[in-house]
């Protein structure tokens, strides 16, 4: 049973995309632009 179950789960490594890439890309370029604190602070 446990060989059926690897296999399952190898069959499956590739999670779904919650984020496209491009948004992925744009909020990674504005937090790159700000530091902690101010992205923190504006969080609340």
């Amino acid at each position: 049973m446990t060989e059926t179950t690897v296999t399952k789960k190898s069959k499956n490594q590739k999670a779904p995309k919650l984020f496209p890439d491009e948004l992925i890309d744009q909020l990674l370029a504005q937090v790159q632009n700000k530091d902690a604190e101010s992205i923190l602070g504006e969080s609340g």
